[in-house]
């Protein structure tokens, strides 16, 4: 019930951009508007989190962040020759095909992500795909995993293309919403509403 008046609170509490940057690191601003958009719905926030949903919805972002970061470095280690900037690219969009917050990437969200890049696959197809990643046998894909799919040696071509012009999609979506209204914009960057 109190749902939406405690998420609120925490999104006017989150419009130092220095602790924005503190907690997510320099893209911090543009990761927690982009997630905080995903559940603009306060009656979902409440219905999926309880009454104290916002704070619950900051602390899974923030858990979620770290485990991503972990992965990333980990994928660099692992591939020293690979372009940070594609690293980042997919990296934003896990976080974009991740509906639940969780992580990592299951069957509906896989295909769901293909459903999105206008390639859809059905279950199963999507099974066989997430089992031949899948080096932690969890059924899901992390992010590691999800960037040796679209980046490492046996990555698919055509998903690392399908996934860049999805990219650029969502960029050309938001510079028409930034033209449309650049007043909403600009206090959407900074974090006011």
């Amino acid at each position: 019930v109190q749902g939406g008046r405690v998420l609120r609170h925490n999104l006017r509490r989150v419009d130092d951009v220095d602790k924005v940057t503190a907690n997510l690191g320099v893209q911090g601003g543009r990761v927690l508007r982009h997630n905080l958009r995903r559940v603009d719905d306060v009656d979902k926030v409440t219905a999926n989190l309880g009454v104290q949903g916002g704070r619950v919805l900051r602390q899974k972002i923030g858990s979620m962040e770290q485990q991503l970061d972990a992965q990333v470095e980990r994928y660099k280690q692992a591939n020293a020759d690979s372009d940070p900037g594609e690293i980042q690219k997919i990296r934003e969009l896990f976080i974009i095909f991740d509906a639940d917050l969780s992580g990592d990437l299951n069957v509906d969200e896989m295909v769901a992500m293909y459903e999105k890049l206008e390639k859809p696959k059905n279950r199963l197809q999507v099974q066989k795909e997430i089992a031949k990643y899948d080096t932690s046998k969890s059924g899901t894909l992390d992010l590691f995993e999800f960037l040796e799919m679209s980046l490492g040696a046996g990555a698919n071509p055509f998903l690392k293309t399908l996934l860049f012009f999805k990219q650029l999609e969502l960029k050309n979506a938001e510079e028409a919403a930034r033209a449309a209204d650049p007043k909403a914009a600009f206090m959407a960057s900074r974090g006011k509403r």
